[in-house]
């Protein structure tokens, strides 16, 4: 017996074939020509030189391309400055003593009592103690006649204060002392009212620690004491200034 059909049956359609046929191949784009571009040659390696400009070294001099004084004289006064500075340092008063008065000749009137004031302790190392003293009174009276601009005072009264140190270790207190209070006096005079302070601060320490010197005479330690007295309301009114 023949099964009846089913009405509205619709025949399945073929997955398959969609899913796995080949994939179609689309037609590649047609690339335009590009349009034929004229050569260009590189430009040189080496710029053709220019008649009118002039080498670096044939018309101008090294002084006025860095701006340097180079001439042997000053070169060689740098050497020297450099050489003596070294000796300074190194506490070899001995050979300090004329290289630094080598230095005295091209010093600055601000640099000179400074570099006074260094061979002033070699010639007491020397045991040349009365040029020393007379070298010192010179260099002290200079700076009170001469003193920096307040824009280099801080700079240049550090500089004094520790020279002043050198001396402390030498004991030479009276003379530290002196040297003390002139490198305070510029401290106060600075610009820069804050370092000026700090300065006159360190000023005030290192003259205590003169106090500690156990062959002081009576004079020095009134001019000890003195001294501290009038620094220390120098940096009152400095700091109340600020």
């Amino acid at each position: 017996m023949e099964t009846p059909l089913r009405e509205n049956l619709k025949p399945k359609e073929d997955t398959y074939n969609q899913h796995h046929a080949p994939p179609k191949h689309k037609t590649p784009p047609k690339h335009e020509t590009p349009p034929k571009q004229s050569y260009k040659a590189p430009p040189p390696l080496y710029k053709e030189r220019n008649p009118k400009t002039t080498d670096l070294f044939t018309e101008t001099t090294v002084t006025e391309t860095i701006g340097l004084d180079l001439t042997p004289d000053r070169m060689s006064s740098f050497f020297i400055e450099e050489d003596a500075e070294r000796l300074w340092q190194a506490k070899n008063y001995k050979e300090a003593f004329p290289a630094l008065q080598q230095c005295l000749p091209v010093a600055t009137k601000h640099d000179r009592p400074i570099l006074q004031l260094k061979i002033a302790l070699c010639m007491h190392e020397l045991e040349r103690s009365a040029e020393s003293n007379r070298l010192i009174s010179q260099a002290l009276q200079d700076v009170k006649d001469n003193p920096p601009p307040p824009s280099r005072c801080t700079t240049i009264a550090e500089i004094y204060r520790k020279v002043g140190e050198r001396y402390t270790e030498k004991k030479s207190y009276s003379r530290a002392l002196w040297i003390f209070t002139i490198s305070a006096s510029l401290f106060e005079a600075s610009s820069d009212s804050d370092n000026g302070a700090i300065g006159i601060a360190n000023c005030i320490t290192n003259i205590r620690m003169l106090q500690d010197g156990k062959t002081h005479s009576f004079q020095l330690t009134q001019m000890i004491l003195s001294t501290l007295h009038k620094l220390v309301e120098s940096l009152k009114n400095l700091s109340c200034s600020n």
